[in-house]
């Protein structure tokens, strides 16, 4: 009787875990940065072995170097169609064989009003901080409620669907 209430119980706290990763994902709205990826992948395909040379670029081994790099994020900019992301992507990989990296990217596209902007950005490096580390979950999930009540009572109150928090702590 005791183990069947404990498996009973078991299966419940799964099937809340996977509703409340369900509601954050969907609340996030993420860019699909796998399937971009996979895109990439696809492309440096078509030419294997033309991005190594960025490996031994000096500034790059420093900054993959984690005793002496100066900064965790590696910010390629360039101008459009020359490269920047395929290049990107070519790091991703390499950088995922590393076991205990964590790796989070985004890929910026001018004129695509989901991949130009911070809130983008902040939404799919939360979604995959949260693929690498479950967590995260329940404090996501948290602030996710906390915001859509706060966002919810205001616009009843004010009429207003343009709601911005800004919290202090």
């Amino acid at each position: 009787m005791r183990v069947t209430a404990k498996a009973k119980f078991q299966a419940l706290r799964e099937a809340e875990d996977l509703q409340r990763r369900s509601a954050v994902y969907d609340w996030l709205s993420a860019a699909d940065t796998a399937l971009d990826q996979e895109i990439k992948a696809s492309v440096r395909a078509k030419y294997p072995g033309v991005y190594r040379w960025v490996l031994d670029h000096t500034s790059i081994q420093v900054w993959r170097d984690s005793a002496s790099r100066p900064s965790p994020i590696l910010w390629v900019n360039g101008i459009p169609k020359s490269g920047k992301t395929t290049l990107a992507s070519f790091l991703i990989e390499h950088l995922r064989e590393i076991p205990s990296a964590h790796i989070f990217f985004f890929y910026c596209k001018h004129k695509d009003k989901s991949r130009n902007s911070f809130i983008a950005f902040a939404r799919a490096i939360i979604s995959q901080a949260i693929t690498q580390n479950d967590s995260l979950i329940s404090y996501v999930y948290e602030e996710a409620a906390t915001y859509e009540v706060w966002t919810k009572s205001i616009s009843l109150l004010t009429g207003s669907t343009n709601v911005y928090q800004i919290k202090r702590r």
